[in-house]
């Protein structure tokens, strides 16, 4: 058991190589997507059919690294 995470422009471009990938070993994982670098949604619905999650990311957020423990939990 594993996971993988994938985040920036090549994600999306890369979407259908990963899927068949997965597929290929039937793995199943969560791609994280934001609009921000137009996602190849059609890619997108192909591994939602084949089982993978698709979740949101978000566009902005703040540098877990800069704040503190209340901060990141408030």
């Amino acid at each position: 058991m594993g996971n993988h995470t994938y985040l920036g422009r090549q994600y999306s471009q890369t979407i259908d190589h990963c899927t068949t990938y997965f597929d290929e070993f039937e793995l199943k994982t969560t791609f994280f997507v934001t609009n921000l670098w137009n996602p190849n949604w059609t890619g997108f619905k192909t591994a939602s059919l084949n089982g993978h999650e698709i979740a949101s990311h978000t566009l902005t957020h703040p540098s877990f690294a800069t704040l503190t423990g209340t901060e990141i939990l408030a």
